[in-house]
């Protein structure tokens, strides 16, 4: 009924909710703005509906999830007024820059590739390279800049809110028929500590949180990051949290980024060898873990200078004292 791999919130639902879910699906693609929801009586009831129906698919970017109007229907249910953000023929424009734009996301970016993992670093990498967090948005909290919060933020203007980010990221990956879900939880690390979004994915089975919004904001000044690809939810509770039963449970490191491709290092002299072994591979964004934190940053530093002058080559870096998670971007 729905296309493939679209759907989560959809399950939440029973009976007359789950009824309204389709019935608003299909008005919304059809940008309808009175639809009847049969057995429905309560606002509460219409709004968990449409940000189940919004978060399942980002391409309904034109619809306004938090405002509607109810009217009681003497058929046993409710009238429900949909606001959409744009006009028709804005969402046709739109529409048609999404469909040319995928086809160039396939075409420069994703090729011919075939792996699930290998496409969800792609996606990953791209929004990581090509988006900034919009924090004016974020602290205004309004919906005068709506593109901040669809995936147009994100896909166009480059300038997004982690809501934007996880829809772009879920809106790339169902066109690409990998399953993937919007997370809606908190963070720790919000200045609000509110609301906060983010992706789940599965790969061969298993199940990983990905938080494309905070590889942006800590990927410092390079152009990449993996703080928070592929993790468990023990990695990623350390700064989230979530109603961990509404979600899959994410407990394999089979495809965390490091782990995936063994980038770490168990001693500080193994650091020189490893930048090094990279750069014969033609790599200039290096990226490894220190697998002990038995050490001072100022010592892996150390490493990485003298590495560098040796090399001759020049660079920028950045290290995460946490997770001693290491990135290296060479310049020349």
């Amino acid at each position: 009924m729905f296309p493939p791999f679209s759907t989560y919130y959809h399950s939440f639902f029973s009976g007359s909710l789950k009824a309204a879910y389709e019935q608003i699906y299909y008005g919304v693609q059809k940008q309808e703005k009175s639809i009847f929801l049969k057995d429905i009586y309560y606002s509460e009831q219409v709004q968990s509906v449409l940000w189940a129906v919004y978060n399942d698919f980002p391409n309904f970017f034109y619809l306004d999830p938090s405002a509607f109007t109810i009217y009681p229907s003497k058929n046993c249910g409710v009238i429900c007024e949909l606001n959409y953000l744009y006009s028709e023929e804005k969402i046709k424009k739109y529409n048609e820059m999404l469909k040319n734009g995928l086809k160039n996301f396939q075409l420069k970016v994703m090729g011919d590739e075939k792996d699930d993992f290998k496409k969800i670093l792609k996606i990953h990498d791209y929004l990581v390279k090509k988006v900034s967090y919009d924090n004016d948005a974020d602290i205004m909290k309004t919906y005068d800049n709506p593109e901040a919060y669809n995936i147009l933020g994100s896909l166009f203007k480059k300038k997004a809110v982690c809501w934007s980010i996880s829809l772009a990221f879920k809106f790339l990956c169902d066109y690409f028929r990998i399953k993937a879900l919007v997370v809606v939880g908190s963070s720790s690390k919000e200045w609000n500590e509110d609301n906060h979004a983010w992706n789940i994915v599965q790969i061969d089975n298993l199940n990983y949180h990905i938080d494309v919004t905070w590889d942006i904001k800590e990927k410092d000044n390079i152009d990449f990051c993996y703080e928070y690809f592929n993790l468990t939810d023990k990695l990623i509770k350390l700064d989230h949290s979530w109603s961990t039963y509404s979600y899959p449970i994410c407990n394999s490191n089979i495809h965390n980024y490091y782990f995936f491709y063994k980038l770490y290092v168990k001693d500080i002299s193994e650091i020189s060898y490893f930048i090094e072994q990279q750069i014969l591979k033609n790599k200039r964004e290096i990226a490894f873990k220190y697998a002990n934190t038995n050490i001072d940053k100022n010592d892996i530093e150390y490493e990485i200078h003298k590495t560098f002058k040796r090399l001759h080559y020049s660079y920028i870096y950045s290290i995460n004292a946490k997770t001693y998670n290491i990135y290296i971007q060479i310049t020349n």
